[in-house]
């Protein structure tokens, strides 16, 4: 994220809300699946009351994750994923 020019401060949020996104699925990063990203976005809008900016934060890093450290099959997970899909999406499965 250095590499790339990411400010000290986008570093931190990524990596706290990638901490969280792990936390709230209760297992590997590496088994995440599409329907568990979009729960999370949802529980964070709906549950924790994240503001928008603080939502397209919390996909971004998750972005990030599977783009750049996971596999191509992750990454798959997350390229379709829309925060105002993933919050639509949760109140059907919650």
């Amino acid at each position: 994220m250095v590499i790339r020019n990411y400010s000290l401060r986008t570093v931190e949020s990524y990596l706290w809300h990638v901490k969280g996104f792990q936390v709230h699925i209760q297992k590997p990063l590496d088994q995440a699946t599409e329907d568990d990203i979009r729960l999370y976005l949802y529980h964070v809008k709906a549950v924790k009351k994240y503001s928008r900016s603080n939502l397209h934060q919390a996909l971004s890093a998750i972005k990030y994750l599977y783009r750049n450290i996971g596999n191509a099959a992750q990454a798959k997970h997350v390229e379709g994923t829309e925060v105002r899909s993933a919050v639509t999406a949760g109140v059907s499965h919650g």
